[in-house]
């Protein structure tokens, strides 16, 4: 799978961990995976390595994967392809994975746990819950061992994150992180995971039903 990208701000383009060239405001650039690693192509200069970071220079810097197609099923005319803060690609399991390296309060803004109508002490509750789970992937455990990277997008194994667009779409939960900036669950002094829903059919369900958790006070 080949991804084409663009960056909102001028940008470093780094693999493995050498700086190879500047990437201007708006150019695109193209990772190529291949049998020993990443062919990457900037303008009529091709390059090698395992790993390719790009990473912006400005200030609330976006970057556009641009033949992502990430459309919801309810409105064909979005598509969730622009992330804030680094990106980087690597070969994991034999595919090219894109990662998104960002702060946990940027992180949390494209967080798709919680509508954007929904009442305002319910998202700054999810603001609280989704970070304090987040943290503790950061801090105590590792949901992914042996991986390069901390949480998915995928819900049903981590958390819902779409990035920049819903960040857009959701001014409100967006206040919510922060109004809500840094606040975590503990117990006993250490952050917590923290198990959650956002709407259910009726019946709350314990940890242990629903994952098996054996260990919960």
């Amino acid at each position: 799978y080949t991804t084409l990208f663009r960056s909102s701000t001028d940008a470093s383009v780094i693999i493995d961990n050498r700086t190879v060239a500047a990437l201007v405001q708006g150019n695109t650039i193209i990772v190529v995976p291949q049998a020993a690693g990443l062919l990457v192509k900037i303008g009529k200069n091709t390059y090698d390595g395992s790993v390719v970071r790009l990473v912006p220079q400005g200030q609330d810097s976006k970057i556009t994967l641009v033949n992502l197609s990430n459309v919801p099923d309810w409105n064909k005319e979005l598509n969730d392809n622009i992330y804030r803060d680094t990106m980087e690609w690597r070969i994991v399991g034999g595919k090219l994975v894109t990662i998104n390296e960002l702060p946990v309060e940027h992180y949390l803004l494209g967080l798709a746990e919680v509508s954007n109508t929904a009442h305002p002490e319910k998202q700054k509750t999810m603001a609280i819950i989704a970070r304090s789970y987040a943290q503790y992937y950061l801090t105590k455990a590792q949901k992914f061992p042996g991986l390069p990277y901390n949480l998915d997008d995928d819900p049903n194994s981590s958390q819902k994150y779409l990035g920049f667009g819903y960040e857009m779409r959701s001014p409100n939960f967006a206040a919510a992180v922060g109004e809500t900036t840094n606040q975590v669950v503990t117990y006993q002094g250490e952050v917590v995971k923290t198990p959650y829903f956002n709407k259910s059919d009726g019946r709350t369900r314990s940890a242990q039903e629903v994952w098996g958790w054996t260990n919960t006070p």
